[in-house]
């Protein structure tokens, strides 16, 4: 009759697209321009820390030998570097990261860039290890602090776990990915083409850091 189909209403057309896993998690704010620029940032800078240390550690050993020694030398100043660095983190940023940190983040990726560059180039220890120094100092001290501050600027409060669950779950795919891939090309490729290509990619981190950010 006309009146069952005045209140007919027609159903709208299912949606049958797959959810992304964002959308599983119901994380919102993992679906913005800015998370997919933060999320591509941290897999790169993870994936190639991975690859440049599992490449380096064979390197290092066939320079200097196997001694406990010379190691826990270079570790120890890592260490340093990063203590002294996280220190720093507050008061650089207050003084360079405004009004955004594009500028900060990828100058300091830079001398990280630097410093891998000298421990793949440099055969001699005080150089191997005033380059884990300086990568102590800015690419964990100075640029740990403020990546992880970063979702704050973007991420509402009551989405914060759930944004840093899956920044988690891409820098541990990340941890994965790099040494298998470091152990592919590192028996097949000779050393100069390595140590060009190494450092090739990890001067990606900071042209990312400042062409992507959005």
């Amino acid at each position: 009759t006309p009146a069952v189909l005045l209140l007919h209403v027609p159903r709208e057309k299912e949606d049958r697209r797959l959810p992304t896993f964002s959308e599983l998690l119901n994380v919102r704010a993992a679906r913005t321009p800015a998370a997919s620029w933060y999320f591509g940032w941290c897999f790169l800078g993870v994936f190639l820390f991975n690859v440049c240390t599992t490449l380096l550690g064979p390197l290092f050993t066939k320079r200097f030998g196997s001694d406990a020694r010379p190691r826990g030398q270079v570790q120890s100043a890592a260490a340093m570097g990063s203590v002294i660095g996280f220190l720093l983190s507050g008061p650089v940023k207050q003084r360079f990261g405004t009004p955004h940190p594009t500028n900060l983040i990828s100058g300091f990726l830079f001398f990280t860039f630097v410093g891998r560059a000298a421990m793949f180039a440099s055969a001699n220890f005080w150089v191997h290890l005033w380059a884990n120094f300086l990568f102590g100092v800015m690419g964990i001290g100075v640029i740990g602090p403020i990546k992880d501050s970063m979702p704050l600027l973007f991420v509402p409060a009551d989405e914060l776990g759930g944004f840093i669950g899956v920044q988690r779950a891409v820098e541990s795919l990340s941890g994965v990915a790099g040494p298998f891939f470091a152990g592919l090309i590192g028996d097949s490729m000779g050393y100069n083409l390595l140590t060009l290509s190494c450092v090739s990619f990890y001067l990606c981190v900071p042209l990312y850091a400042y062409l992507g950010y959005p």
